[in-house]
């Protein structure tokens, strides 16, 4: 399933006490060659595709935000895993998904800086939109 997902995802699972967990889906992707440092060009290897899923946030650049509650964690992880297609990809995405012209894309996208700044500390930067809602590794 990683073939169709971006590279970085920022999930907020939020709990019925009010809590929120927050974690980064990383897909990892795996190349025959790449012939230069900065661009992903080398002759691809979906089929070692991997993800790694880590209980803060990790990178700087997030493709996109994900939302839900607890409960609907188990719907999505079945969603997640029948990714087959872009398709697949995109009922996922307009679900759970924070699109840019969502009326909650900059009250997310706040929430995320401030637990961020909170959990991480000096550590924490900022988060850059500049790849936000771009399709890195789908043609």
């Amino acid at each position: 399933f990683p073939r169709f997902l971006p590279s970085v995802l920022l999930l907020r699972i939020n709990d019925p006490a009010g809590h929120a967990r927050v974690y980064s889906l990383i897909a990892n992707r795996v190349y025959q060659t790449q012939d230069t440092i900065l661009f992903q060009n080398g002759l691809e290897l979906p089929h070692l595709y991997t993800m790694s899923i880590y209980p803060t946030i990790i990178g700087g650049f997030p493709n996109y935000f994900l939302e839900m509650s607890l409960r609907q964690s188990g719907d999505f992880l079945r969603l997640l895993r029948d990714v087959e297609t872009l398709k697949d990809w995109n009922r996922l995405r307009y679900r759970y998904g924070i699109l840019r012209n969502d009326p909650r894309f900059w009250e997310t996208y706040d929430w995320f800086t401030l637990w961020n700044e909170k959990h991480r500390g000096i550590y924490a930067g900022y988060l850059d939109l500049s790849y936000y809602d771009l399709f890195d590794s789908v043609y």
